[in-house]
């Protein structure tokens, strides 16, 4: 029969059959007199003399052959594997992706082996379970930035002797994309100041990875996150201005990687003052202190007055509402709202 004892030799040993010489080897420690019983001297010595052990004695005397060559066998089970292929696997990825890379080598005395896998990123290697000698194994790994990784393996087998480490493959990771720019804020676009107001927006991320929303309200106020949600779902965000303006809205998304988008196009929204009302002698007397001339002392169409007072001021006109009559445009420091408003004493009136 033929006895395989490295992965690029063969050699004949005698004698033929079930009994296989190398297996007796392997076994030599516990069974070495069985070895001399069962005539396997002459195929033991062709392969100790084919793994370059020297000063063997005379195979013809079993047990003094069996006392002098057991120490050399002992020697010849610590070689260790040889040393493993370089590591196959893409060359090129993206952060936080997880990538499967693989070898495989041979061990002299047919062991099983593991291999640890070295990542080049100081993360904790990656060791495989044990397979058979020129058998390939596989292990995973997510590095977290870009850069480029020097990755390498080295095998051990089950006798504790370790090959020396394989030579390194160059694997390039490129940085983790950030999620497209948002929607434009989608929600009104006029408004009252104190009221709140709903804006929603979404966006997707190109490595599927969940995202979150982040709003600006261009008030100067606290920008509002949302919750993480999946790539390509909106979320919604309220926000409440306190004083009459013209407003910016925009939206950003940040993945859950950490990964931030450009700002959104910009959805501009007009806040007008909110009507605050006030009761007859209220108006009264913001009309007196407003327009000194002209006014009454109050009474039922006190109202009235104070709107022919404004119109007297001014000398522009816009229809006003619930009346057929010309409103104010602008009055001095104040703006005057006569008109009641629905569902109030209709003798109540509002300044902005």
């Amino acid at each position: 029969m033929l006895l395989r004892y490295n992965s690029i030799k063969t050699i004949p040993v005698n004698p033929s059959g079930p009994i296989s010489a190398g297996s007796w080897l392997q076994d030599f420690p516990n069974r070495g007199y069985d070895v001399t019983n069962n005539n396997c001297l002459t195929a033991v010595d062709q392969v100790l003399r084919a793994y370059g052990v020297r000063n063997l004695p005379n195979p013809t005397t079993p047990n003094a052959y069996y006392n002098k060559i057991s120490g050399k066998i002992s020697s010849l089970y610590d070689v260790p594997p040889s040393t493993p292929y370089v590591p196959s696997g893409l060359d090129s990825g993206t952060a936080g992706k997880s990538y499967i890379y693989s070898t495989k080598t041979i061990d002299p005395n047919n062991y099983r082996m593991k291999y640890i896998f070295d990542w080049g990123d100081d993360t904790p290697q990656t060791t495989t379970a044990l397979v058979r000698s020129n058998t390939a194994a596989s292990a995973s790994h997510s590095w977290s930035a870009a850069g480029t990784y020097l990755v390498k393996a080295m095998a051990i087998n089950t006798a504790g002797a370790a090959s020396a480490w394989s030579n390194t493959f160059a694997v390039s990771i490129t940085p983790i994309p950030p999620p497209n720019t948002p929607s434009i804020p989608s929600g009104s676009t006029s408004g009252t100041a104190g009221k709140s107001y709903i804006f929603s927006t979404k966006a997707t991320d190109p490595s599927g990875n969940r995202v979150k929303y982040t709003f600006d309200w261009g008030d100067g106020k606290p920008q509002k996150t949302t919750g993480l949600v999946a790539s390509g779902k909106s979320a919604s965000a309220s926000h409440i201005w306190s004083a009459a303006g013209t407003y910016l809205v925009k939206a950003m998304a940040t993945n859950s990687k950490g990964e931030t988008s450009e700002w959104s196009n910009i959805l501009t929204v007009t806040i007008t003052a909110q009507c605050k009302y006030v009761s007859k002698s209220e108006l009264a007397s913001l009309v007196k202190s407003n327009f000194p001339s002209g006014t009454t002392n109050g009474g039922e169409d006190i109202w009235v007055v104070a709107y022919a007072v404004a119109c007297a001021e001014s000398s522009k006109y816009t229809c006003a509402e619930n009346l057929n009559l010309p409103k104010e445009d602008s009055i001095g420091l104040w703006q005057i709202n006569l008109v009641a408003h629905p569902g109030r004493d209709p003798t109540i009136g509002c300044y902005k």
